[in-house]
């Protein structure tokens, strides 16, 4: 039976089509830019790709051993007013969950219907890691949005000029609409948003928390 297709969204390096092909083609050896990554089961390219705005803010937090410093993570809950901008990819269902697995960390991806449960709106707690949570954001053109974040307090830290550098190369792939705009996307019905990247890339850290 094919695995349904959803979006999976990227909100910080995943945006970089590069740093997302590792996670499902897999790399190792010295010059992995990336480090060592196990990949997914099926390492099929994203079939498609959609620039959003995400109503939650996205911070840096911990104290990444690849990376050496913060890195990316989504609010659980919507913050009014705030236009993160973010990247879905057209992945299969159990692609997704074997991403997210190695981002949790885990041995073992959660199974795939598990994810296509999660009701709109909705979380899944992956345990492992730091990215131990999924959540299931509105939907996009009628199929499901997930994302992967965290639900415990790290503390604020400031990411590394490396990480910063994957983040400007992920927002710098965005395509625009000939009006210099992103396309827009509904927020749960809530109407909708116009994704304009702030000064620096988008996501920020706290300062002094």
């Amino acid at each position: 039976m094919t695995a349904p297709l959803v979006w999976y969204v990227a909100y910080g390096s995943n945006r970089s089509a590069d740093r997302l092909r590792a996670y499902l083609a897999g790399a190792s050896g010295p010059d992995a830019p990336y480090g060592a990554h196990r990949g997914c089961g099926d390492p099929t390219p994203p079939r498609a790709d959609r620039w959003l705005a995400l109503d939650r803010r996205v911070t840096f937090r911990g104290t990444s051993r690849r990376w050496g410093g913060g890195v990316a993570f989504l609010d659980l809950d919507p913050t009014p007013g705030t236009e993160t901008p973010a990247r879905a990819w057209l992945l299969a269902l159990d692609q997704v969950a074997d991403l997210v697995a190695q981002e949790a960390r885990l041995a073992t991806a959660p199974h795939p219907d598990a994810l296509g449960a999660i009701p709109p709106g909705g979380r899944f707690a992956l345990g492992g890691g730091w990215y131990d949570t999924v959540l299931r954001l509105s939907d996009v053109e009628g199929r499901p949005a997930l994302t992967v974040t965290t639900a415990q307090p790290l503390p604020a830290t400031e990411p590394t000029s490396a990480y910063l550098s994957t983040l400007a190369a992920g927002l710098a792939e965005q395509r625009t609409d000939g009006r210099g705009q992103t396309p827009s996307v509904g927020r749960s019905g809530e109407g909708d948003l116009r994704s304009t990247p702030p000064p620096g890339g988008g996501a920020r850290a706290p300062r002094g928390g």
